[in-house]
């Protein structure tokens, strides 16, 4: 029963990859055309980009070996991520309060990918 609860654990944890993923596969012409207005240079990589993101999250889920170590590279990736997409230091102050969420929901998520890394195996 403890295993069931932990894949149920790491499913919620692991869940905003998968289901932005899923919706990007769903609407994949409209996602792929947004991903490359805003990062031109990674557009040709985007197939890829998605692939990975599925394919982490069910090594998560999974408990697959390596997952710990991956779910803490994909927390860090995701902080980096957070200072890169809401910049809040650096914004007005009408602006300032919508990137500062940004950025705590981008910490948030680290922090349960990193509650992962240190969950005990039982």
């Amino acid at each position: 029963m403890g295993s069931i609860l932990i894949i149920l654990a790491r499913a919620l944890i692991v869940s905003p990859f998968l289901i932005t993923a899923v919706m990007a596969g769903l609407d994949y012409s409209a996602a792929a055309s947004a991903f490359a207005d805003t990062y031109p240079q990674l557009a040709a990589g985007y197939p890829v980009i998605l692939g990975v993101q599925v394919l982490l999250g069910l090594i998560v889920i999974l408990g697959l070996p390596g997952h710990r170590i991956i779910a803490a590279l994909v927390a860090v990736a995701v902080v980096a991520i957070g200072f890169w997409v809401a910049p809040f230091w650096n914004m007005p102050a009408a602006e300032m309060t919508a990137t500062l969420n940004l950025f705590v929901g981008h910490v948030a998520q680290a922090g349960g990918l990193l509650l992962i890394a240190v969950m005990n195996r039982d």
